[in-house]
């Protein structure tokens, strides 16, 4: 299985419903092999494509990966990207493809 295929599992079978009430509980942190970490999520109240709970997905929420992320995904970052700390942000709509490239690059996942 490819890592972007890895992505749509890790984000999907999260909803739970209590009562009438249905949500989407948050994803855990993925850990990639060499101990980076990284925030993936999507759902319908997250900056991710399409607005929904069940995937596919193709753009997602990163947040706050623990290693920088690399130039590609400036275009996402919101703040300057030469002065500003990539690890302390959020990236909004990042392809997932680029996600998966950047665990890739750390070794894939955990």
């Amino acid at each position: 299985m490819n890592t972007e295929d890895k992505l749509q599992d890790h984000l999907t079978g999260r909803i739970k419903t209590i009562g009438a009430h249905t949500y989407k509980s948050v994803a855990p942190h993925i850990t990639c092999a060499d101990g980076t970490t990284i925030s993936v999520q999507a759902g319908t109240y997250l900056y991710c494509s399409p607005r929904m709970d069940t995937g596919p997905w193709s753009q997602v929420e990163v947040g706050f990966p623990s290693e920088a992320p690399p130039e590609s995904w400036s275009e996402y970052f919101d703040g300057d990207w030469g002065a500003d700390d990539r690890t302390d942000s959020i990236y909004p709509y990042i392809p997932i493809s680029l996600v998966a490239e950047y665990i890739d690059a750390h070794g894939g996942m955990r």
